[in-house]
C-alpha cells in the first residue's frame, strides 16, 4: 500500500524532536520548495527546523572532534568507518588576536566536500560560553553574543566562502556552531562543496576566519591522505518503473558518506506536479540498504530539483502580486528530475545495495568498484 506524503515525511523526521504543529510547518515548508527547484529541499526544510531551535543540543561523549560536531546536529551525523581517521588532518593553523585565539582544528576533504572544525576562544573568559555541545546559534532568539569575536571582527559561526589552491568554493549542507569544553570557546563546522575541483595531491586551503582581512598565517595546506578509501561504484543498467526510468548517475563510497546522484527521467505526457511527486517520494521515503532490504543506511542529507525540459515562469495574480512555478517546456519530450542523497556508510560493504521507497519503485546497485583513474 502506498504511503501518504505526510506518512513519508513524518517517517524521515521522526528523529528530530518537534511538536506536531512544527511537523506540519516542516511538510508544509517541502511542498513549498516541491514548487521552488533553485533550492535543495529537506535541506532547507531541516536548516528551518534548525533556525526555529527544535532540535535537541546533543551531548558529546566522545570529544569535540569533526565528526563529534557532525553528530550535535543529529547523533547519527558522527557514524563513519573506522578509516575515515585516515582522511582528517589535525592542528592545521594558529593565529592570535587582540582578544581571542583562532585553532584550525581538524579538516577531512573526500573529494566531495572540505569539511572543517575550528576553534575561537576569548582568553579573558573564565567560563566555558555555556554548556559545553549546546549550540550558541540554533534555539536562541539571536546568535549567542560573543563580544570578543565581534570585536576581533571574526566569523565564528560559519564561513561563506572558501579557496582550496586558489580556486572559491561555497559551504552546502549542514553547520554548526557549539560551546567547547573550555573557557571561552566555540567550536564550529562547517563543510564546503568541492565536487568536480581538480586538484594537486597537496594543495593551500584560505578559510576567511576575519573575510577578507584574514591573515595569512590562518593559510594551511593538506594532503590527500586516505583518499585510497573513497571511490566511486559502476552505475547499473537503468531501471523501468512505471511512468519513469530510474538513472543512477554517480554513487560514491566514502569512509563518512555514500554519496548517490539520482536521475529520475519522466515520461512524455505527465505533468510537473506529478513529476514533483514521483521526486518528492524518493526524496522523503527512499532508503539505502542491502540488497535484501537488511541493514539500511541513516539519512544524511538531500537534495532535488529539474535538470531539462522545464522553465522557471512568473505568474501573474490579483492586486498586482505575482508567483513562479515550473512547466514543462516540451511535452512530446521527457522530464528529467535529479535526486542527491548522502547516507551514513555501512559498518560493512554488501554484495550490492539497494536504493528505493516501494517494492516496485527501487533499484539494485552492485558493489562493483571502478577502475582508479
Amino acid at each position: 500500500m502506498n504511503k501518504s506524503f505526510k506518512q513519508h515525511a513524518d517517517e524521515r523526521l521522526a528523529h528530530i524532536t518537534m511538536s506536531e504543529e512544527l511537523k506540519h510547518r516542516v511538510r508544509q515548508s517541502i511542498r513549498k520548495e516541491q514548487r521552488t527547484p533553485r533550492l535543495s529541499t529537506l535541506r532547507v526544510a531541516l536548516a528551518a527546523v534548525l533556525l526555529l531551535g527544535t532540535l535537541t543540543a546533543f551531548a558529546l561523549s566522545g570529544g569535540f572532534g569533526l565528526f563529534e560536531l557532525m553528530g550535535t546536529v543529529l547523533p547519527h551525523f558522527a557514524n563513519v568507518r573506522p578509516e575515515a581517521d585516515t582522511l582528517v588532518q589535525r592542528n592545521l593553523a594558529h593565529y592570535r588576536f587582540e582578544h581571542v585565539d583562532v585553532d584550525i582544528r581538524e579538516a577531512a576533504y573526500d573529494g566531495r566536500y572540505l569539511r572543517v572544525a575550528y576553534a575561537i576562544t576569548d582568553r579573558a573568559a573564565t567560563a566555558p560560553l555555556d554548556t559545553p555541545g549546546t549550540s550558541l546559534v540554533d534555539g536562541r532568539m539571536e546568535n549567542y553574543p560573543f563580544t570578543a569575536a565581534n570585536q576581533d571582527g571574526i566569523w565564528w559561526t560559519t564561513l561563506d566562502w572558501a579557496e582550496l589552491n586558489g580556486q572559491h568554493v561555497n559551504p552546502l549542507g549542514m553547520t554548526i556552531s557549539v560551546a567547547g569544553p573550555n573557557n571561552g570557546e566555540a567550536i564550529t563546522w562547517v563543510q564546503f562543496d568541492v565536487q568536480g575541483l581538480e586538484l594537486p595531491s597537496t594543495f593551500t586551503v584560505r578559510l576567511p576566519i576575519r573575510g577578507s582581512d584574514t591573515p595569512h598565517e590562518l593559510e594551511f595546506t593538506m594532503d590527500k591522505s586516505g583518499m585510497e578509501h573513497v571511490f566511486p561504484l559502476a552505475p547499473p543498467p537503468d531501471k523501468r518503473v512505471g511512468n519513469y526510468v530510474i538513472s543512477i548517475q554517480d554513487i560514491t563510497v566514502s569512509p563518512i558518506r555514500t554519496y548517490i546522484t539520482l536521475h529520475l527521467i519522466i515520461d512524455p505526457g505527465v505533468d510537473m506536479e506529478e513529476a514533483w511527486d514521483i521526486a518528492g517520494q524518493w526524496v522523503t521515503a527512499a532508503t539505502l540498504s542491502d540488497a535484501d532490504g537488511k541493514n539500511p543506511q541513516q539519512w544524511a542529507d538531500t537534495g532535488f530539483g529539474p535538470v531539462d525540459n522545464t522553465e522557471w515562469v512568473r505568474i501573474d495574480l490579483t492586486d498586482g502580486k505575482f508567483d513562479y512555478e515550473d512547466r514543462i517546456i516540451d511535452p512530446d519530450k521527457p522530464v528529467t528530475m535529479m535526486v542527491f542523497f548522502e547516507f551514513t556508510p555501512p559498518e560493512q560493504y554488501p554484495d550490492a545495495f539497494r536504493l528505493g521507497h516501494s517494492e516496485q519503485d527501487f533499484i539494485l546497485i552492485p558493489f562493483t568498484r571502478l577502475p582508479a583513474q
